[in-house]
């Protein structure tokens, strides 16, 4: 699929790097000549360098036959301007990054008199996965599908752990329950494992489930935690706005600590219903004081890396129950191994996500497309959720008789209300929604996961 991407900050880069990884044809487009020149020469494609709000830069990156069109410079109203031009000169599908919520607000306005097919909010969704986090803290990663009706969450494996040293096929037996263990990463080795697969200590597992069933599962495990109601946020900025904003709506008592004055009287004005410190948040004495001991939960939100993981690990060293730290570079992941109860947050990776799940259904929107799209394990494994919508030649067999690609999963079927953990026998329907896990960067539709 051809694709021009204007703007090659952290969120461009991202997307770039996930799409050219994908297997598509892409050009990109930003005003500093050495930015391009590495990406070019790091990836293997085409650049152009210039302004993208000029009519013949982005025909020279390709914007009048290009299928998709993304813009992700600093500004608004630069990224809305570049859309409506390549709409105009031929971009099929035209995405904005869009940071202010005003204009997130126009979002159907501009997509019906404007052309824009969709904006993206990096800050935002990265609030979303936050909040979802704190709704389940006993897992370091939780993801949904098929509109909360489905969940895939990972955990760490302790030495106390009921399930270490055991086969998978036995752990059902013996905890009488139905989850699929759909991904183990161990060390540096990632599998889809199957029933004779053994879990070590160490071991970070993804379970998929039903949302009842993994309460029950994790229950049995005796590492349910009910959900976040005392938090503290450290740093003011744009994720803590948003994040904020669902947490008080939750009810949850939230505490924020910011060391800029103007950012606190912003935040003190929008959210009355919460604590908002002036002050320095890796002051040790500060966070004492202000309660970090007596917390349920505490989100690292400042905006250098390292602060946010030293900030982290006095988090543990408090015993802080949930911990969630932000950072921005993959490579600082690895530092929170011994830190079980600790969730990372990449933000422009799950921007990088949301446009490769939009564009994954581009690319089939007829048949059994990609709905929903989360890359598992840092981006190791995808889990997708196709939506059966025609008769085709993988519906009214059981499984058992279609032939599966290798390291292929079919972690659940929703029907309608009803989510089924399939089997052998299991028949897909039309209208069924289905929940696949893979190794294969390259699924767009459900006939993908068959041998040819």
């Amino acid at each position: 699929m051809e694709i021009v991407v204007v703007g090659l900050g952290k969120i461009g880069s991202a997307i770039t790097e996930y799409l050219v990884n994908d297997g598509h044809d892409l050009t990109v487009v930003d005003t500093q000549e050495s930015v391009i020149e590495n990406t070019i020469n790091k990836l293997d494609i085409q650049g152009v360098v210039g302004n993208g709000t000029l009519v013949e830069i982005l025909k020279e990156a390709g914007a009048e036959t290009a299928r998709i069109c993304i813009a992700t410079t600093p500004s608004d109203e630069v990224n809305l301007l570049i859309c409506m031009i390549a709409k105009k000169l031929g971009s099929r599908h035209c995405i904005a990054r869009v940071r202010n919520p005003n204009y997130s607000k126009q979002h159907i306005f501009m997509r019906d008199e404007l052309g824009m097919s969709m904006m993206i909010n990096p800050e935002y969704d990265a609030a979303n996965e936050i909040a979802r986090i704190l709704s389940f803290p006993s897992a370091m990663k939780f993801e949904t599908f098929a509109k909360g009706r489905f969940d895939i969450v990972e955990i760490k494996i302790s030495e106390e752990s009921k399930i270490a040293g055991m086969a998978i096929k036995n752990i059902f037996d013996d905890l009488k329950t139905n989850v699929v263990i759909c991904a183990i990463q161990h060390g540096d080795e990632v599998i889809i494992p199957n029933g004779e697969t053994i879990i070590n200590a160490g071991d970070k597992i993804n379970i998929a489930a039903s949302h009842s069933q993994m309460v029950g599962f994790f229950r049995k495990l005796g590492i349910l935690k009910s959900k976040s109601k005392n938090i503290m946020i450290i740093g003011g900025g744009r994720i803590a706005y948003h994040l904020t904003r669902q947490l008080v709506d939750m009810g949850a008592k939230v505490k924020i600590i910011e060391k800029d004055e103007k950012t606190c009287l912003l935040m003190s004005e929008a959210f009355p219903e919460a604590t908002i410190i002036n002050g320095d948040g890796t002051d040790h004495d500060l966070l004492v004081e202000e309660g970090i001991e007596d917390m349920d939960a505490c989100v690292a939100l400042t905006g250098i890396d390292e602060e946010n993981i030293v900030l982290s690990m006095y988090a543990d060293i408090k015993q802080v129950k949930k911990i969630v730290c932000k950072i921005n570079r993959l490579s600082m992941v690895d530092i929170f191994d011994n830190v079980s109860n600790a969730s990372i947050i990449l933000p422009k990776n799950i921007t990088a996500d949301v446009i490769s799940r939009y564009v994954r259904a581009k690319e089939n929107s007829d048949g059994s497309a990609v709905r929903t799209l989360y890359r598992l394990v840092n981006g190791k494994i995808e889990a997708l959720e196709f939506a059966v919508n025609n008769e085709t030649s993988f519906t009214k067999k059981p499984i058992s008789e279609l032939e599966l690609k290798d390291n292929m999963l079919m972690a659940c079927i929703i029907r309608g209300n009803k989510t089924i953990t399939p089997n052998g026998k299991s028949v897909i329907q039309v209208h069924d929604r289905v929940i696949v896990i893979t190794t294969d960067k390259h699924i767009t539709n459900l006939e993908d996961i068959l041998r040819k």
